[in-house]
């Protein structure tokens, strides 16, 4: 029998930078996880906040794999920040945003 191709995305990480001062930087690590039985690409990562940058912008998981990225948060200002962070990718199913604060 022949089984339908999935790529079942899942980000994890802990992505609450906490306090850090102006001029300073913070980085935490983002897992991109794929639950499924094909090859998962990814082609983009949006932070939405340019004090949010990301150490890759496209890649591959395998088939029951994950992978990782660091992110990395330089405030311009001393203020609180929030964003959503959202995978472009050719997953058939799973959550491909999470919050970064």
């Amino acid at each position: 029998m022949l089984h339908e191709a999935s790529r079942i995305i899942g980000l994890s990480g802990n992505l609450a930078f906490g306090n850090v001062a102006v001029g300073a930087n913070a980085t935490r690590t983002l897992t991109i996880s794929n639950s499924g039985n094909s090859t998962l690409s990814w082609s983009g990562l949006s932070t939405g906040n340019g004090v949010f940058t990301a150490s890759a912008t496209s890649g591959t998981v395998a088939a029951g794999g994950s992978g990782t990225v660091t992110l990395t948060f330089t405030p311009a200002a001393a203020t609180s920040y929030s964003s959503t962070l959202t995978v472009t990718s050719d997953a058939t199913s799973g959550t491909n945003t999470t919050t970064l604060s």
